[in-house]
């Protein structure tokens, strides 16, 4: 075939004489889709000019010799190009990032919020994939912002669980509500919690997200922080003034979560702001219950349990609760952290004389 060689005068000769210009070979192979697989731009240009049609399977041979002048020769002449068509190079474009590519086809009719077959738009794969710039096209282009997945997840969520932040500082910018609601009414603060996207909590409060939005399940971000044991996320959020003794539809607060997981450093550091040791969920356990029951000298990354916490804090009724503690395990106070520091001495170091008077006279 003439197409093989990159003979373009062959080729038009062939076509004067009355060559069909889609006639497929036994390998269901065009003129055109040999022409583009080689990169014989000049021949596909004799083609196209002939006519021939431009279909998915030529798109896709273009894709995959990341041929960006290829494309363009190929969208030029993009008539006798299908919507599906345009529109599976769209989301091929973007999956490369190819923005200009991208553009290209929405000057050219693409359509910028049609569904792919897991019925994602453009701008949603863009987010989900983090392809920034092929994001910030379809956002000029005026791209819906508020399209969702099937499992209700909108641009914004995707982008603060991919960590994508300049994505999602562009959403915002376009003025896209920080507390759009998804799964069981999740908000994007809540999936910056649960994924553990400290770098996006500032960005998303400084945009409008509330710090104590509820779930269906009425927990707040720092609930889903707490319990996970992502403490920067919940220092973050504790910082911008989260309330931290919010109750869930349990009536358990964020240190009952964090108390139940076993995390003595977000048990501390929830203390440290204040939390009620002594809030009762609907079961009337309070935190420390909870701790004992599940892990009462479970360590963290300074191989502190729960008591060097409740010492280091200074929390006399969670040291004193700790160390009578008799329902199940038992706190064990020689334990030592990576200090070589049992509880006593934390307390002793905190010159608090009412927490040693604990250990004492246990």
């Amino acid at each position: 075939m003439a197409a093989l060689r990159d003979d373009s005068e062959l080729v038009q000769a062939i076509l004067k004489n009355g060559a069909l210009k889609d006639a497929k070979d036994e390998r269901g192979q065009t003129a055109l889709g040999y022409a583009v697989s080689r990169g014989f731009e000049k021949t596909v240009q004799v083609l196209l000019e002939a006519g021939a049609n431009i279909d998915s399977s030529i798109i896709d041979v273009a894709f995959n010799r990341n041929s960006q002048s290829l494309f363009k020769l190929l969208l030029d002449y993009s008539k006798g190009m299908s919507p599906a068509t345009m529109v599976s190079a769209l989301f091929k474009a973007i999956q490369k990032d190819l923005h200009g590519i991208v553009a290209a086809l929405i000057d050219k009719g693409a359509d910028k919020n049609a569904l792919d077959e897991a019925q994602y738009t453009p701008l949603l794969v863009a987010c989900e994939m983090v392809k920034t710039e092929s994001a910030k096209v379809l956002i000029e282009k005026g791209a819906s912002l508020t399209e969702k997945t099937p499992d209700s997840s909108s641009a914004l969520h995707l982008a603060v669980q991919a960590g994508a932040s300049s994505i999602a500082k562009m959403l915002l910018s376009k003025g896209l509500d920080a507390n759009i609601a998804g799964q069981g009414d999740q908000t994007p603060l809540h999936v910056a919690a649960l994924h553990n996207k400290g770098g996006l909590v500032d960005l998303l409060i400084d945009g409008g997200a509330k710090t104590d939005s509820v779930t269906k399940e009425l927990l707040t971000p720092l609930h889903v922080a707490s319990y996970k044991g992502h403490v920067e996320v919940a220092q973050k959020l504790l910082r911008r003034k989260a309330n931290v003794n919010v109750k869930d539809k349990q009536a358990k607060t964020a240190l009952h979560l964090a108390a139940e997981a076993g995390n003595p450093a977000m048990v501390e550091l929830l203390l440290n702001f204040n939390a009620d040791s002594n809030a009762t969920d609907k079961e009337k356990k309070t935190p420390l219950h909870l701790a004992a029951m599940g892990a009462i000298n479970a360590l963290d990354n300074n191989k502190d349990t729960p008591l060097h916490c409740a010492c280091r804090a200074g929390h006399f009724n969670c040291v004193s609760t700790l160390v009578s503690w008799s329902q199940g395990g038992k706190a064990n106070l020689q334990a030592t952290n990576s200090l070589k520091k049992t509880p006593l001495q934390v307390a002793e170091s905190t010159h608090k004389r009412r927490l040693t008077e604990v250990f004492h006279s246990s």
